[in-house]
């Protein structure tokens, strides 16, 4: 189990469909599911709707989601 870190808030000019996913990833990150944090963390990076704040976070979170467990492609 990887120790609590403080959560990042996501700006409330994101909608709340992107608030969820990135809640979703985190989630399923604390579960210790990387591959489904790994590809929710993808999904919202490549997402063209997502402010640039969030996508950089979501590119950190996976690097970390990658280094943490090897999520593999």
């Amino acid at each position: 189990m990887i120790p609590a870190r403080p959560t990042v808030q996501i700006r409330a000019a994101e909608s709340p469909a992107v608030r969820e996913m990135m809640d979703r990833a985190k989630k399923c990150e604390r579960d210790g599911r990387w591959a489904d944090a790994c590809a929710l963390y993808e999904a919202l990076i490549r997402n063209p709707e997502v402010r640039t704040p969030t996508r950089l976070g979501a590119l950190r979170w996976l690097a970390r989601a990658f280094s943490s467990a090897g999520c593999s492609r």
